[in-house]
């Protein structure tokens, strides 16, 4: 080993070496978490605005007559686990395509609503619910961008997107509001 000095040095350099690499770990593993509550918030957060900047006065958009070229639904079977025990269920998904002309130009859209989703039916579209989709629709289009159309011109909501900002979010105020606390605590401590 080349004597007791250069073992206990090179043993003392490996344990120093041991416990940087973990404490570098535990910080990147720390920041990667931390990084990843930001990135969804941030993304979350950019959805839903460019999407409620996007469908801003949809009400008022202009309509013209739309043929339903393709309305299905179908339901996706799932597992959801709860604290007494597992449930099988299903979600209904709902999808619709259809064709509309502007100004001579014809356009296709997958949209029901500004949120998405197929035909709009239900309570919630007043006027909808009991009209099939083989009759004459009318397609709410952009005018600035008459590929942009919707059935229904209800306001978009983005709720799930709002959701996810939520629950993401509040880690991050945490966050903050440990790093503007500690910063305040440090300050105080200099002067």
């Amino acid at each position: 080993c080349g004597g007791p000095e250069l073992c206990r040095e090179l043993l003392q350099i490996n344990i120093y070496t041991t416990e940087a690499m973990f404490n570098f770990m535990r910080k990147l593993k720390s920041f990667m978490g931390l990084h990843l509550f930001y990135g969804f918030f941030l993304f979350s957060m950019t959805w839903w605005v460019v999407h409620k900047i996007k469908f801003h006065g949809v009400e008022n958009w202009p309509k013209v007559p739309a043929i339903i070229l393709e309305s299905r639904e179908s339901s996706v079977p799932y597992r959801r686990e709860t604290f007494t025990g597992g449930q099988s269920t299903s979600l209904n998904v709902s999808y619709v395509k259809f064709e509309y002309v502007v100004d001579g130009q014809a356009y296709e859209s997958g949209l029901g609503t500004p949120d998405g989703g197929g035909v709009p039916s239900g309570p919630i579209i007043i006027g909808f619910s009991d009209k099939p989709w083989n009759e004459s629709w009318n397609a709410f289009y952009k005018p600035s961008s008459p590929d942009l159309a919707v059935l229904s011109p209800v306001p978009y909501e983005g709720g799930i997107w709002l959701v996810i900002a939520l629950v993401t979010g509040i880690p991050i105020v945490a966050h903050l509001g440990c790093k503007i606390f500690d910063f305040i605590q440090r300050w105080r401590s200099r002067n």
